[in-house]
């Protein structure tokens, strides 16, 4: 089968997928599959049109139709496990959020006093342009604890919409103006955008049908993804061409008639483009032998600030060490690095680790108080995660768990009462949903 056909029913099984995940209100699983799907794209282009003007710094071997190949070969090993995941059923049963524990009114005057930090701390991309040593000198660095800080206001945010004392506009709303201005104005987009669909998945209208929600859901998604590809083309130079900037960007995303300019936007060759480097590192022998697997737990216990004073020595990110044999402009995509460390097995490994991450979260939120918070931390990391390592998605979990930690040890709450739990239609089963006691 001709290149271009193969990456084309890749494209098109990846986005039905996506839909799907979709209807079936799976936010994680939704967010993969239409990160594979932008991914495929750009594939599918390298492989009818060669390497693209945008990837010149990109050594034109690494477009072979060798290497394109083995890579048709991991995006159909992905989406073959992501339709196993994809079809697998739904938990039954559903959490009474009136069980949920409220944020103390300490944690919520901290977390408005954090965000605000935030925003007063940094130089927006109007201002000077993105990434700039001048936007270093006050911004402040996003690592876990933002994420963490995130996940927390937005576990407040659904349970005050889910027990009524909030509107989903409210919180929906809510949600948008904190990442406006702590995220998008500095011109940061992936997991703000990602925070944003897990925050349209989680306050899904319960009244209406599926398909309806779904289009609305993704009319909202259509319109946060054009903003964020807006942001990402603009954000080295609005300071200093003002709406000019934004004019050619929107001609540039509206360039072409198969929609170059939005993978552009995004940045999907350049992703794309990792898949080929790893692939060709690995299949010349230079493999990763797995490290990918135990870098993240050795970042995680061994904090940079402690790297100067103890005089350790942190093993190299992928995608540092990716860049050492190729020019890159950041990141290091999933599909790429799961090849890298172990060939098909390893994308096998990594990918199939990561759909089970996201099966769980997605089937099991609606009625376990442990898999909600996981989704909260993990979900709305992937929608970067995707494209810039397995560390993203180790350090996400790492921050659910904090996040249970917190609510059992810090926060201190009692055990809810039982409650009764709707399961299947009109089954009555009663359970215990509580931090120390997840719904089941």
């Amino acid at each position: 089968m001709p290149l271009p056909t193969h990456f084309l029913l890749v494209v098109i099984a990846s986005g039905g997928l996506a839909l799907l995940a979709l209807v079936r209100k799976r936010p994680a699983t939704f967010i993969f599959a239409a990160s594979q799907t932008m991914l495929v794209r750009a594939l599918a282009r390298f492989s009818e049109q060669g390497r693209p003007d945008s990837l010149l710094y990109a050594p034109r071997w690494v477009f072979s139709r060798e290497i394109l190949g083995t890579a048709a070969i991991i995006v159909t090993l992905s989406t073959l496990l992501l339709a196993v995941f994809t079809a697998l059923p739904s938990r039954e049963g559903r959490l009474d959020p009136r069980t949920l524990p409220p944020l103390p009114r300490w944690m919520l005057w901290t977390l408005a006093g954090y965000f605000l930090l935030v925003v007063v701390s940094q130089r927006w991309i109007f201002s000077v342009g993105y990434a700039s040593d001048e936007q270093q000198i006050l911004s402040t660095p996003i690592g876990g604890v933002q994420t963490l800080m995130s996940s927390m206001l937005l576990y407040e945010i659904c349970r005050r919409v889910w027990v009524e004392q909030w509107s989903a506009a409210r919180g929906l709303l809510t949600v948008a103006v904190v990442f406006v201005f702590t995220d998008y104005l500095r011109g940061a987009t992936g997991i703000a955008t990602g925070y944003i669909v897990v925050t349209a998945f989680l306050l899904w209208q319960p009244g209406a049908t599926r398909v309806r929600t779904a289009l609305r859901v993704l009319a909202l998604l259509v319109a946060v993804s054009g903003f964020a590809m807006m942001v990402r083309m603009t954000r080295t130079d609005v300071h200093e061409r003002g709406f000019a900037s934004v004019q050619t960007a929107a001609d540039n995303m509206l360039a072409g008639g198969s929609g170059e300019g939005l993978d552009e936007a995004a940045s999907t060759p350049q992703f794309a483009a990792h898949v080929l480097d790893c692939v060709a590192l690995y299949d010349g022998g230079k493999s990763r032998e797995w490290r990918s697997l135990s870098d993240p737990i050795i970042f995680t216990f061994e904090p940079a600030f402690l790297t100067g004073p103890l005089g350790i020595e942190r093993p190299v990110s992928a995608p540092w060490e990716m860049g050492s044999y190729f020019l890159s402009l950041g990141g290091i995509s999933i599909f790429g690095e799961a090849y890298w460390n172990g060939g098909y097995l390893g994308v096998v490994v990594f990918i199939g680790g990561l759909l089970a991450l996201c099966y769980f979260c997605d089937t099991r939120f609606r009625s376990s108080y442990v898999w909600l918070v996981m989704l909260l931390n993990v979900g709305p990391v992937l929608l970067a995660g995707v494209n810039y390592g397995v560390s993203y998605e180790f350090r996400a979990v790492v921050n659910g768990l904090l996040q249970l930690a917190i609510f059992r040890f810090v926060f201190a709450r009692k055990a809810a009462p039982r409650v009764p739990v709707l399961v299947g239609r009109g089954v009555v089963v009663p359970t215990v949903a509580s931090p120390a006691e997840p719904a089941s």
